[in-house]
């Protein structure tokens, strides 16, 4: 289990602080390729990391909400309170609730990062982006021989070692389990298991430790 520093919380812990009431609550990971669809470009139907052309990210989460179990002007209130917090803590206002709406028992929230060591501390997740793959994989003691899959021909692998290094590649690598949809940028090569659903969006195999993604 990860240490968690006391006044981090994890995108999870705002989702289970109504979901110990809840029935039925949607599990991230679980949706099928055929399942994920893109319904606006900076929004979606289940929890994905948006990362934008101009490297911001977002966080976007959705998942179902029983009103006849918890007061969402309550959950409202508590997310409003733990993003000012971290802002208060960190000195800086490095996150900003954007969409915060409760609409046919769905929750969506919205959360803009400034770096991606927002995301890793707000979260509690590891989140690595816009660097070169041997820098990722220095920071992330990635093997050089470990697989990744052609996104584009799920049959063809390559080690990392064996990126072209010419091409200009950038890697992004997470813990987190949500999907990932990078805007602007082909994705070449993703982690076993994770798997090419949109051009721009991998869903995540949540059982993977680690989600490497090339692009």
């Amino acid at each position: 289990m990860k240490k968690k520093n006391p006044h981090i919380l994890k995108k999870y812990a705002i989702i289970l602080f109504a979901a110990w009431l809840l029935a039925g609550c949607t599990q991230t990971g679980e949706q099928s390729s055929g399942e994920t669809k893109k319904t606006e470009s900076f929004t979606a139907d289940t929890n994905t990391v948006i990362l934008t052309r101009e490297n911001g990210l977002i966080g976007y989460i959705c998942e179902e909400f029983d009103e006849s179990l918890y007061n969402f002007a309550d959950f409202e209130k508590m997310l409003n309170e733990a993003v000012e917090d971290y802002n208060s803590q960190m000195g800086v206002g490095g996150i900003e609730v954007r969409e915060c709406a409760l609409s046919d028992g769905l929750i969506r929230i919205s959360i803009c990062y400034a770096e991606a060591e927002d995301y890793e501390k707000f979260n509690g997740a590891q989140f690595l982006y816009d660097e070169t793959p041997e820098e990722g994989a220095r920071r992330f003691t990635l093997p050089a021989n470990l697989p990744l899959v052609d996104a584009h021909d799920p049959g063809n692998t390559i080690a990392l070692s064996e990126l072209d290094k010419e091409k200009g590649y950038r890697i992004l690598i997470t813990d987190d389990d949500s999907n990932i949809r990078i805007h602007g940028s082909d994705i070449y090569y993703i982690g076993e298991g994770d798997t090419l659903v949109e051009d721009g969006e991998v869903a995540t195999y949540g059982e993977a430790s680690l989600h490497v993604i090339i692009y």
